[in-house]
């Protein structure tokens, strides 16, 4: 709020009015926090202030009815519960004390809905990750029998198992490798899209652009290796029969 109203000047002791009732007493700036997030872990912080309940009904022009109250604890915080509804008991009996929740119990509600959706994107990433290993794996299975002549002449000329093997792993990652790209340039494209689900994350994190190549790049390994050890196992005769 001060660098919002204030920008490049001192904001302490400068004076506002809420509203525009000229009756409405003057509020003068006593101290400045850092800024916070009020109604949500995920929003983006905003101009706020702070009153001290007693002027509310000046500045505001209504009583707040209703408080809430922070407590620090040590140990189970609930267990705190009772001790401090008998102390608003003794301030005033007619005060209700209502809805203690524990701070984690917060924090843990106010993101239930960013990570549900993440499980939720974790899942069909995941699913996603299957059908890319069944679909190279029997694209590479497909290539190995289409070309089991041609590596039957190989063997018979002279090649060598690994060198089958590294023909047919080339092909796996040549098509790993086309996919990340058009992956990743569109998760780049579409990350913009996701800055409202994050918290504490950066739409390009460069962690995890860098992780999901060479997540995808083992897996490509791993569903080329059994095509790729099959197709270095042929017999040259029968490939050339």
């Amino acid at each position: 709020m001060a660098a919002r109203y204030w920008p490049g000047t001192e904001a302490l002791g400068k004076r506002f009015r809420l509203g525009t009732n000229p009756a409405r007493p003057w509020v003068t700036i006593v101290g400045i926090v850092r800024p916070s997030r009020h109604n949500a872990i995920v929003e983006r912080d905003r101009a706020e202030m702070y009153l001290a309940h007693a002027q509310l009904p000046q500045t505001v022009g209504n009583a707040a009815r209703a408080m809430a109250v922070v407590l620090k604890t040590t140990g189970d915080p609930l267990r705190a519960a009772r001790p401090f509804r008998n102390l608003v008991r003794e301030l005033d009996p007619r005060l209700p004390v209502s809805d203690m929740r524990a701070l984690d119990e917060i924090a843990s509600r106010a993101v239930s809905t960013p990570r549900f959706a993440a499980s939720l994107l974790g899942a069909f990433a995941l699913l996603a990750l299957a059908l890319a290993v069944v679909g190279v794996y029997g694209t590479v299975s497909l290539f190995v029998a289409q070309r089991g002549r041609e590596i039957g002449v190989r063997l018979a000329l002279g090649a060598e198992p690994r060198e089958i093997i590294r023909l047919v792993l080339r092909q796996g990652l040549a098509l790993a490798a086309m996919g990340a790209v058009i992956g990743l340039v569109a998760a780049g494209l579409a990350a913009r899209a996701l800055t409202s689900w994050l918290y504490g994350v950066a739409p390009l994190d460069p962690v995890t652009f860098a992780a999901v190549p060479v997540v995808l790049g083992l897996a490509t390994l791993a569903a080329c290796i059994v095509p790729a050890r099959r197709g270095a196992a042929l017999d040259p005769i029968t490939a050339l029969r």
